[in-house]
C-alpha cells in the first residue's frame, strides 16, 4: 500500500540544490530525447526506416529497439552498429534515475543519510506496483552529468548520422 508521509519538504537549506539537480537532469535529458528523433527521422525518411517499422516510434524504449533494429536491418547502417550500439545500451541502462525522479516524486527525506525519496507507481496488467528510489542531491547530480555525456556523445552521432546520409 502506497503511503503519503506528512513532511515530504526537503530542507529549505538544501532546496536550491536539489531543485537545480533535478532541472540539470530534466535538460540533459531533452538533448538524448532530442538526439534520438533526430536520428530516427534520418533513420526512417532518408535510408530505409519504413521497412524497418511502419510506424515511428514514440517511447523510449521502442525508439532504442528502432535503432537497434535498423542497425542490423539496413545494410549501409552495418558500419556504424559497433559504434552506436554500446552507446545505445548506456542510455537504456542509465535511465532509471531519471525515470524514478520525473516520473515519480519526491516522497521523503531522510535528514541522516542526505536522501530523497522517489515513489512512483507502475501500472500492468491489473496490479499496480510500488517503486522507489532513494538518491541524494550529489547521486542526483552526478546522474545529470552523466546524461550531459551521453547527450552530447549521441548529438555528435547524429549529426555524423545526417551529414552522410541527408540529401541537399
Amino acid at each position: 500500500m502506497v503511503t503519503f508521509p506528512n513532511d515530504l519538504e526537503v530542507p529549505v537549506e538544501h532546496k536550491d540544490e536539489f531543485y537545480a539537480a533535478v532541472g540539470r537532469l530534466v535538460i540533459e535529458w531533452g538533448l538524448i530525447e532530442a538526439s534520438l528523433s533526430m536520428m530516427i527521422a534520418v533513420i526512417y525518411h532518408e535510408i530505409g526506416g519504413k521497412h524497418v517499422d511502419e510506424t515511428l516510434p514514440f517511447m523510449l524504449k521502442d525508439k532504442l529497439a528502432f535503432i537497434r533494429k535498423s542497425l542490423f536491418q539496413i545494410a549501409v547502417l552495418k558500419p556504424y552498429r559497433k559504434k552506436h550500439w554500446p552507446l545505445l545500451q548506456k542510455i537504456s541502462d542509465g535511465t532509471e534515475k531519471r525515470v524514478a525522479i520525473v516520473h515519480g516524486y519526491y516522497s521523503g527525506y531522510d535528514p541522516e543519510t542526505g536522501r530523497i525519496n522517489f515513489l512512483r507507481l507502475d501500472g500492468g496488467g491489473t496490479i499496480h506496483t510500488e517503486r522507489n528510489l532513494a538518491l541524494t542531491i550529489r547521486e542526483i547530480q552526478e546522474a545529470g552529468l552523466e546524461l550531459s555525456k551521453l547527450g552530447v556523445q549521441l548529438a555528435n552521432e547524429m549529426t555524423e548520422l545526417a551529414d552522410v546520409f541527408l540529401k541537399d
